[in-house]
């Protein structure tokens, strides 16, 4: 069908190879460049690899004021950058329908000592000629287009100059932020700086991969807006082809508005690659984009930064817990509502630090809630409200993967995950937004699989996957409908637009099936693209808050409004002027929440950075690692917020910008129900980079915590692990366990018997040389005993030194990893004991009884039990305030007395510490309903 297309460019390259026995124009190590009959031959030296490029510019002009703004791409409603005249005109997105379009047409190609100067034919609006040079070593070439306006009006052109393809012909395609895999727009769109995290357009045939993108210098570092946008990058020329193009300024734009005689100039960078589009990515990332691994620990060690996190969540007013509804205040969303996202977040924190305060205010009563609320966003209210918030206890509200991995996290010592996944499984729900999940997904088989131990369950797991890489994997994705992981739903969040890579991971593991590890590998370098590419940041300081105040993302905040919209207020931050490296603001390495969100920034709730760890560990990719490292290190000594836009501020980096209550928070947006799963990837990527660093030597168990949306975590602390020479190693992360002059270095430590571990990863290029103090109220170490160290290192080395009075010699090598055995130094934390059952367990544990009367409905009790100290007794009712107006649990605890607890307020539930997790408790509830009649029920047993 397009024989001819092929045919003609078959004759192109057999053309051009002719020309190459003619005079060399350009060369350097990796490229050479001729010009012949008004075109632009290159050839790529490594594969020989040779393009025809004919350097066409599309030109736009308009007496009138143009202005940009985001309209919506045809195939998905998610903001493109278009264009208007007056208010009338909406659903423009190709320039030619807002201004007067010309295609230039070639004068002259001219040879000069260290260029090829292109020369456009003379015009009543502009002189416009392009400069082809060619930097040495192994750069690509640059092609600076130039302008000079002949008279007033606003002025854009696009740089035209690749070859067509034929989209059908195309193995992989790119054009920020919606456009990849095979997804070709329907329409001509171009998405703006302030949109492209990785500022290019390439296209892949197969066998090479080619494109354009801005020079580095062109990106300057700032936080790019619609308004301040210089570029505009294109993938669909108007004949329907693939054409990667640029244009320069952005029609529209205040740069674009030029006076008579004015003069502009753009630089742009075309490339080509041997092999396919995962190959070309490293070249592209470092040749063109010139990526790098810019950032380490700044203000404080990640560690300290997981510190101050913990007190800040522990704080139930700062950190916006609310107690007697055991969730996370969702403010600034839908004010009146609580939302959480997963108990085992602060479940494994408990565990990791050995800290029962944890457990019992934070992970214990979010275990509860899940296992109770209908969906994780709860309210007060009955009635319609933002985002849908469910007022009902009909849960659980847990995904299939948090009820198995509730039950591995507790040991199976509490039955109700199981009973209720088994319950549940395979029924589709709503748990967040209106987003519907479940039904028996492959997921939820690997999930199910884990704790039943059924082979059938994997086989269906391996089954339901390799189904759905047959449709997303072998033949890429080419509509934004063809996606069974979104059940018809529309892509929302960054990851839905690629592969469900963590979960292919998961399966990986699970199995060890390389085809889950290579397309979670390919899903990994496609997310690379969502993140942020540009600006890298200058090797310079930079002045941070201005004037001394800083102005907010959002104009106001929520505050209980019926339109959903912003109450305005004054958000002004303020804080001293000062200078810090340029790196420490960069939004290198992070992601968009969603495309339709992205005008308020990336976000720092950073998942993605462990996995992108963890799987360029896997696939030896050092981009993966780089970007992963780029999404977390030295970004925050706090809770930091979500969103945020400035690269001139630091004021989300202090140690106590989250310490205020609610309306004095002002710089961005504070999710409370975001401390928790923060903190769980802070951990996550913490763990990772040991294992990534120590080449596997330092390696730890962990539980899937899938959370929703991007919110997905590995959570550790339940069993133990690999210490370097040592098995069986429990992992421990103690708050303030060392004290150390420098903040450069991570530190991760283990308890094996009589023996205390410790290693320290270096994440800057400098050496480290200094003496560590232990914290002997952590790390209870004996006044003026030696002890004797092993210190290992990543390439099997060990040597000899002592331990006396706290002090450690330590010395580490730039971005490296050193680990410390002192012998004899018993660490104690009675609280991570987690196998230490010297009782049986009592078989029942949980009781769910359903009564059709409209007095009782469904009540259902549980044993929670996690640790061989204790237990807790939950009750809960799906009854409301609509049909109680108190109730009262009696209980009593073996032949103990009878207690009670009253609750005169919905939602009606009810909590029993058992200090002997074996004793049996009996129980009844007396309520009084709505008219005044008071019921009873007959007594109950559990934990027999």
């Amino acid at each position: 069908m397009y024989y001819r297309y092929y045919l003609s460019l078959f004759v192109s390259c057999l053309f051009s190879l002719n020309v190459f026995a003619q005079n060399i124009k350009l060369e350097n190590d990796a490229y050479k460049i001729y010009s012949k009959d008004k075109t632009i031959i290159i050839t790529k030296k490594a594969g020989n690899i040779s393009r025809v490029l004919n350097p066409q510019i599309d030109f736009y002009f308009s007496d009138l004021a143009v202005t940009t703004n985001y309209e919506n791409a045809k195939e998905i409603p998610y903001p493109v950058l278009g264009w208007k005249k007056n208010e009338k005109d909406s659903g423009l997105t190709n320039p030619k329908d807002i201004a007067r379009k010309s295609l230039l047409e070639i004068q002259a190609i001219k040879l000069l000592p260290s260029a090829i100067e292109i020369k456009y034919k003379s015009n009543a609006l502009a002189v416009v000629s392009c400069l082809v040079t060619l930097p040495n070593g192994n750069e690509s070439p640059i092609i600076e287009l130039n302008i000079q306006s002949k008279r007033r009006g606003y002025y854009a052109a696009t740089f035209k100059g690749l070859p067509q393809h034929h989209p059908d012909s195309l193995s992989f395609l790119y054009q920020p932020l919606l456009w990849s895999w095979k997804r070709f727009p329907q329409e001509v769109y171009y998405t703006p700086e302030s949109y492209c995290t990785t500022a290019a357009s390439f296209v892949n045939t197969g066998s090479f991969t080619e494109g354009i993108a801005p020079d580095v210098s062109e990106i300057p570092y700032r936080y790019a807006t619609l308004g301040n946008s210089r570029f505009a990058i294109n993938l669909r020329n108007d004949n329907g082809k693939a054409q990667p193009s640029i244009m320069f300024p952005v029609l529209g734009s205040d740069s674009s508005l030029l006076k008579k005689g004015q003069k502009l100039k753009f630089k742009m960078r075309y490339f080509i690659y041997d092999g396919t589009w995962q190959q070309a990515l490293p070249a592209l990332y470092n040749d063109v984009l010139h990526y790098k691994l810019e950032r380490q620990n700044a203000l404080v060690s990640l560690n300290q930064t997981i510190n101050n996190m913990l007190d800040f969540a522990m704080n139930d007013l700062y950190g916006g817990w609310i107690p007697e509804l055991k969730g996370s205040d969702y403010q600034f969303d839908v004010p009146g509502s609580v939302k959480n996202v997963s108990a085992m977040h602060a479940l494994a924190l408990a565990m990791l630090t050995g800290d029962k305060q944890i457990y019992t205010r934070r992970a214990l009563p979010m275990m509860e809630y899940m296992m109770s609320r209908e969906k994780y966003l709860f309210s007060i209210k009955d009635g319609v409200q933002p985002q849908n918030p469910s007022h009902f206890l009909t849960g659980p509200c847990a995904e299939i993967g948090e009820l198995s991995g509730l039950h591995i996290l507790t040991n199976g010592q509490t039955s109700a995950f199981y009973e209720e996944l088994k319950r549940i499984f395979g029924k589709p729900r709503k748990l967040n937004l209106n987003t519907e999940t479940g039904g028996g997904s492959w997921q939820d088989y690997l999930a199910k699989y884990r704790v039943s131990k059924d082979k059938n369950d994997l086989l269906k797991a391996e089954a339901g996957a390799n189904d759905y890489l047959k449709q997303v994997y072998d033949q890429y994705s080419s509509t934004f409908k063809d996606d069974p992981g979104l059940k018809d739903k529309q892509a929302a969040f960054s990851t839905d637009f690629g592969y469900r890579i963590y979960d292919l991971t998961e399966l990986f593991e699970q199995t060890q099936n390389k085809r889950f590890l290579d397309a979670a590998v390919t899903g990994a370098r496609q997310l690379l693209l969502w993140t942020r590419s540009n600006p890298m940041a200058p090797d310079s300081n930079i002045l941070v808050n201005q004037g001394g105040k800083v102005n907010s993302v959002f104009p106001g905040k929520r505050l209980g409004n019926t339109d959903y919209g912003f109450t305005t207020m004054d958000m002004t931050s303020y804080i001293q002027e000062q200078k810090v490296p340029a790196w420490h603001t960069s939004l290198a390495g992070l992601l968009p929440e969603q495309p339709s969100t992205y005008m308020y920034g990336p976000v720092m709730l950073s998942h993605h950075a462990a996995w992108l760890l963890r799987l360029g560990s896997l696939a030896k990719d050092s981009l993966l690692i780089n970007a992963g490292r780029n999404a977390i290190l030295g970004r925050y000594s706090n809770f930091p917020g979500y969103y945020f836009t400035s690269l001139h501020t630091n004021v989300y980096q202090q140690y106590d910008y989250p310490l205020h209550p609610y309306i004095d928070i002002k710089y961005n947006a504070t999710f409370y129900n975001h401390i928790w799963p923060h903190l769980a990837l802070l951990t996550d990527f913490l763990v990772t980079d040991f294992h990534t660093r120590s080449l596997g030597k330092i390696n730890f168990s962990s539980v899937y915590a899938p959370g929703y949306a991007f919110l997905t975590s590995k959570v550790y602390g339940h069993k133990q692990g690999d210490f370097f020479s040592d098995k069986d190693v429990n992992i421990w992360m103690p708050r303030n366990a060392i004290q150390s002059a420098s903040v450069a270095f991570n530190y991760l430590c283990g308890i094996k018997d009589n023996d205390f571990w410790i290693a320290l990863a270096n994440t800057s290029n400098q050496g480290i040389n200094e003496k560590i103090r232990l914290n002997p109220s952590i790390i209870p170490w004996n006044t003026d005993e030696v002890y004797q160290v092993e210190i290992h290192q990543t390439d099997g080395s060990i040597s000899k030194a002592v331990f006396v009075n706290g002090e450690l010699s330590i010395k580490l090598k730039p971005q490296g990893l050193t680990a410390f055995k002192i012998k004899g130094l018993k660490v104690d934390v009675p609280f991570k004991n987690l196998n230490n059952f010297n009782k049986s367990i009592p078989e029942n544990r949980f009781s769910r009884e359903v009564d059709s009367s409209s007095v009782w409905g469904t009540t259902t009790a549980m044993i929670i039990q996690t640790f061989s100290g204790f237990a807790d007794f939950y009750l809960f009712s799906d009854r409301t305030e609509k049909n109680w107006a108190s109730a009262t649990l009696y209980y009593k605890k073996g032949n103990s007395q009878w207690n009670t607890i009253s609750d005169i307020s919905y939602p009606f539930e009810f909590d029993v510490n058992l200090t002997d997790p074996a004793q049996e408790i009996y129980y009844k509830l007396k309520i009084k309903d709505i008219n005044g009649v008071e019921h009873e029920s007959v007594v109950k047993r559990i934990n027999y």
